[in-house]
């Protein structure tokens, strides 16, 4: 077992939600607007508090998150940003092998090596989402944590995000509301309207 929640409550509307996963779990959560689909996505993969509920998780599993948007960074540049992450004791001994690997992710995502050395801010919003997601996934994680990855791109960008996301092997939950995610095989949880 990789992660199991039980009746977690994540609004003050008494709303709550089970699910549990394995190593060859995948899940969608779908709902509308408001229905708390990013909160119940952060308290899984442990960014915040549950109202009520048990959550029993991994703990000596890396995991990989992908926020709707970028946090406000007050870093001159991508590559401090970048710094700043390995810089984190578990990280540290691997910084070569990560900062490797962010090099091959942001070619697949299409992004230029120099993009490294813009601010935060001036990034589009594509580019920002490709470049968290190559983030995430250099860092060679165990479980995928996905809010809205693909909304801020183009059809055949969408088509990339989800044929990559889809053929890896590890775990994910994934927070989308994007039509492209429907032909992947994935365990839904629906927090209705």
């Amino acid at each position: 077992m990789l992660l199991e929640a039980t009746d977690i409550l994540f609004l003050r509307e008494k709303k709550s939600v089970s699910l549990r996963m394995d190593s060859s779990s995948r899940v969608r959560i779908t709902g509308s607007s408001g229905s708390g689909k990013s909160t119940l996505l952060k308290i899984l993969a442990g960014l915040k508090p549950r109202l009520a509920g048990k959550l029993n998780r991994q703990t000596n599993i890396r995991q990989g998150y992908v926020p709707q948007e970028m946090p406000p960074l007050y870093l001159p540049s991508l590559r401090l940003f970048v710094k700043e992450i390995i810089s984190y004791s578990l990280l540290k001994k691997e910084s070569q092998k990560i900062q490797n690997q962010l090099k091959r992710e942001m070619e697949f995502w299409e992004l230029q090596e120099s993009l490294l050395d813009s601010r935060p801010d001036s990034l589009s919003g594509g580019e920002k989402q490709r470049f968290l997601i190559g983030i995430a996934l250099s860092m060679d994680p165990g479980i995928l944590f996905l809010d809205e990855p693909t909304s801020a791109l183009d059809a055949s960008l969408k088509q990339k995000v989800r044929d990559r996301i889809c053929s890896l092997a590890i775990p994910f939950v994934l927070v989308s509301h994007d039509s492209v995610w429907n032909d992947c095989a994935l365990e839904e949880v629906s927090l209705g309207e």
